[in-house]
């Protein structure tokens, strides 16, 4: 007898939910930005290109080159 591995419908569309927010994250990323690293690291966008690589202050004259896909959450002001 095989378990079946479906969600419950609750939680599907909260993976949905996320799985959009990552998205968005990434497509309105930009350099001023202020993020939060799935590590729990806060930083500012200084710098992108067009790989997935970005830099990121994340004290006075301390930048890190850091991963697209590590960020959390984002804050432009809003």
């Amino acid at each position: 007898q095989s378990k079946s591995k479906a969600l419950i419908p609750d939680q599907e569309l909260a993976r949905k939910k996320r799985r959009q927010q990552i998205g968005d994250i990434h497509t309105t990323l930009k350099v001023g930005s202020k993020v939060l690293f799935a590590g729990g690291i806060y930083g500012k966008v200084v710098r992108m290109g067009e790989d997935e690589v970005i830099g990121v202050e994340i004290a006075p004259k301390t930048i890190i080159d850091i991963s697209r896909f590590a960020i959390q959450a984002i804050d432009n002001g809003k």
